[in-house]
């Protein structure tokens, strides 16, 4: 796709991608705050397994955007991709703010969080790139400040979530990820226009239903592994779904 020939429209771009990067990061460090205090507090986990709980998931929330972003360059196109893990993130999140204590349970939402975080972390960086293609310079300066996009809302979330967790409880702290993760959906749908020749070469291309199928048969795939993973360590799978009171 070509890029936007205006440095307003670049600015334009730009912001659009920014703030729903923000919202994104919101909504995962401010669960981040929570879920091994969670797993111990509400779950029972000893210490020692919530903590390799914890390093799984942050080790398949840090490989998935490998496939996330081949998935964005090369079949469904990098905006499409995007939008798609944002709504899986925020389905994530959404199941973590459900009164559903149970280890089961609690793996699906992981499962769910890792799928939506590899489709959309490596495209919206590869959306920034594709702004400023052909101008190194404000690309560098594109991506710092890109980056106080992270510091931004994981600062925010950080601060929040927690008070709110003691003042209200586990999942309306979780809800507020959940509805961070709604308002930089909603942020981006209203600034749509200004990325909607911002993308890869799928997505200057008819949506092919099949692909997209494909790509949601293999992220149930994964959350179903996740949640399979995280059962053996806690008994059988039947037993992880059983609340805990």
């Amino acid at each position: 796709m070509t890029p936007h020939p205006s440095s307003v429209s670049q600015t334009r771009s730009f912001t659009t991608v920014f703030l729903i990067e923000m919202w994104e990061r919101f909504g995962y460090y401010g669960m981040a705050a929570l879920l091994v205090l969670f797993m111990i507090d509400k779950l029972g986990f000893a210490d020692s397994h919530a903590n390799l709980t914890w390093g799984a998931f942050t080790a398949l929330v840090f490989s998935a955007p490998a496939i996330g972003g081949w998935i964005g360059d090369k079949v469904l196109g990098a905006r499409r991709t995007m939008i798609f893990g944002a709504c899986v993130l925020a389905s994530g999140y959404l199941m973590l703010s459900i009164p559903f204590d149970s280890l089961g349970y609690l793996y699906a939402a992981l499962g769910v969080i890792v799928v939506g975080n590899g489709l959309f972390k490596a495209n919206a960086a590869n959306l920034v790139r594709r702004i400023y293609e052909g101008d190194d310079a404000r690309l560098d300066s594109a991506f710092t400040i890109y980056y106080m996009s992270v510091n931004i809302g994981s600062t925010i979330s950080m601060l929040a979530t927690p008070w709110i967790k003691d003042h209200w409880g586990w999942h309306v702290a979780f809800a507020v990820c959940f509805a961070g993760m709604v308002l930089g959906l909603i942020n981006f749908m209203v600034m749509r226009r200004s990325v909607g020749r911002i993308g890869s070469a799928p997505d200057d291309e008819p949506m092919k239903w099949s692909r997209f199928v494909a790509v949601a048969v293999g992220g149930v795939a994964l959350g179903i592994a996740t949640v399979l993973a995280g059962s053996r360590q806690a008994g059988p799978p039947w037993q992880s779904f059983c609340c805990r009171c």
